[in-house]
């Protein structure tokens, strides 16, 4: 019972404390490298889990060459300690070489421009606006008034001062000028 008791803790600090497994060392305070060393003992897979983690930050990193990336792609393909486990083997044949050849993509931009890459978190951050005014106002569930709001959010968003288009002659030119 006691053995159980001690499972169900180290289970359960694992569990609340699993974010530390992926978090880059530079974001780590010295308590949160305790913690990480305490489940690594826990668990010693996790040793090779934090690993790859770690390979996997630095090979997609900011100022990350392609030949860098290729070097660190190689390193991780060749190690055995990533082989040996499935799940790892799985991510790793992710990680193919017509992928790496379409992700590298990403590293011929300018640092600069790719730490200000877009993700859909606009459109998630719109979709949550719109849920939580559909449950303040019930009657907008209703089809006829969703479209309503929508179509008037959206007409609000465009008059917003940030999103005015600037006249045709300040506009600059793409082209053969």
């Amino acid at each position: 019972m006691k053995k159980l008791k001690e499972q169900r803790a180290k289970a359960d600090l694992l569990f609340r404390r699993r974010h530390l497994l992926v978090t880059k060392p530079a974001h780590l305070t010295p308590e949160d490298l305790l913690v990480l060393d305490e489940l690594v003992q826990l668990s010693p897979i996790l040793k090779t889990v934090r690993a790859f983690e770690h390979d996997l930050h630095e090979l997609f990193a900011l100022r990350r060459t392609p030949a860098q990336a290729w070097k660190i792609w190689r390193h991780m393909r060749r190690n055995k300690s990533y082989l040996n486990n499935e799940h790892l083997r799985q991510a790793l044949a992710v990680l193919s070489k017509e992928n790496m050849n379409k992700l590298l993509v990403y590293l011929d931009h300018p640092s600069a421009t790719r730490s200000k890459v877009r993700t859909n978190n606009h459109v998630e951050r719109c979709n949550r606006v719109l849920r939580y005014l559909e449950k303040v106002r019930y009657k907008w569930r209703r089809r006829k008034t969703i479209i309503r709001h929508i179509l008037l959010q959206f007409a609000n968003w465009m008059n917003s001062p940030k999103n005015k288009e600037k006249p045709a002659a300040q506009r600059p030119r793409h082209g053969g000028d």
